[in-house]
């Protein structure tokens, strides 16, 4: 055993593989049938497959073809489709919006509902009452002694702020939210300036229009010479202001009405359907400030036309003259104004109530019924008349009656 090199005195036995196990003649036949009718059964479903797919070709060649909706031609739109189709998705889109509408109304209820069911209603509330001067007090001694038991007791400066600050904060809230108000108030009217110059380019194009109709049809007419006389004749009743301005407002609401006249001509679908409707009310619209302002600038009558023209200009103080211009030779009423035409007028000399040097009438000078020119037949009317509103004698009765019988006489001013 001194060599280096062991011997093995039983080696293991070299183990043979099996040989695989032949099958009988038998299993082998067995094997065979089971593989053949497999095949077969395989190949008669293929051809049952097949026959199936021939028979669904076949009926589907008999049937008509359909259109699928990818090589679907498209048929021809006419105007009743289009229209059938238009009402439908506005009558779909107005359903939707209801139905949005409904879920928004029904979450805003939900919302204000469960704020409630947060809030304690009054009878749960504690009634403590309002927090006077005293309780307040009370309350903070009661702090103070619990504080320099459990000692804490410090003296601290009160951290109220003061209402005086309050109020400072609250106004420059106010003002910087009335601020961002105005900015954006001034933006959107900066923004919509392009929008407010393309209308009055309508209305410049539909004044145009008036202009170019015009001497063809009210000026053949002889229409402005109509409302001139017409208008001479009311200055005659009343004022040469008034009549010319009544004149003026006359020939003004001939242009609008026949500038609106023209808009609806050409823009009506039943008419010449040239231009786009709301367009033209636009422009009618522009048309109809444009008159009015030129209107307001001309009117003779308590020197208006010069007031607004100073107002516009921003002169305020000559507004103000000009108004206070106008209205002067309006205080007298009743009095012999040179264009005051009527006879109900000419009974009043002067200022009613001021003793006038000539009137001989210690009465206040208001009725100068002697000196009235032009009205003596109207005099002599009413003192003889016993329906007269004035009559002559002792006490017999006044002006609306007797001092028993006041207001039974009978007043005829003409």
């Amino acid at each position: 055993m001194a060599e280096s090199n062991l011997i093995l005195v039983n080696p293991p036995k070299k183990v043979k593989k099996m040989a695989a196990k032949k099958g009988t003649k038998a299993s082998r036949s067995a094997a065979a049938k089971k593989a053949a009718a497999t095949r077969k059964r395989n190949a008669a479903k293929r051809s049952a497959a097949a026959k199936k797919a021939a028979a669904t070709r076949k009926r589907n060649a008999r049937k008509p073809k359909r259109a699928t909706s990818a090589k679907r031609k498209a048929s021809r739109s006419t105007s009743s489709k289009r229209s059938t189709a238009a009402k439908k998705a506005a009558a779909t889109r107005k359903r939707n919006a209801s139905k949005r509408s409904r879920a928004a109304k029904k979450a805003a209820a939900t919302r204000k509902r469960n704020g409630r069911k947060g809030r304690k209603s009054p009878a749960r509330r504690k009634s403590g009452g309002r927090m006077t001067k005293a309780k307040r007090s009370a309350a903070a001694k009661k702090a103070w002694r619990t504080r320099r038991r459990n000692g804490t007791a410090k003296r601290k400066t009160s951290k109220r702020k003061s209402r005086r600050s309050g109020s400072r904060k609250a106004s420059a809230g106010v003002v910087a939210k009335a601020g961002k108000n105005s900015y954006d108030s001034a933006m959107k009217a900066v923004n919509a300036l392009p929008g407010y110059a393309l209308m009055g380019m309508y209305g410049a194009l539909a004044i145009g229009a008036y202009n170019a109709v015009k001497p063809f049809v009210w000026d053949q007419i002889g229409v402005e010479g109509f409302v001139d006389a017409a208008a001479s004749k009311i200055g005659d009743f009343t004022t040469t202001n008034i009549g010319n301005d009544i004149g003026n407002f006359t020939n003004k609401a001939i242009a609008v009405g026949t500038i609106a006249a023209l808009g609806h001509l050409a823009s009506s679908k039943k008419a010449l359907n040239l231009l786009d409707v709301k367009l033209t009310q636009s422009a009618v619209g522009i048309a109809g400030l444009y008159y009015g302002v030129k209107f307001l600038s001309e009117i003779d009558t308590l020197n208006l036309g010069a007031t607004v023209q100073a107002l516009a200009s921003g002169d305020f103080a000559g507004a103000k003259s000009s108004f206070m211009a106008g209205t002067g030779g309006y205080h007298q009423l009743g009095s012999m104004h040179s264009q005051n035409k009527l006879p109900m007028f000419g009974a009043h000399k002067n200022n009613m109530g001021m003793h006038h040097p000539t009137s001989g009438m210690h009465t206040g000078g208001g009725h100068n019924l002697g000196m009235a020119s032009g009205n003596m037949a109207l005099m002599n009317q009413m003192q003889t008349s016993n329906t007269a509103a004035l009559q002559m004698g002792g006490n017999k009765s006044g002006f609306f009656g007797t001092g028993k019988s006041l207001g039974a006489t009978r007043v005829n001013l003409f």
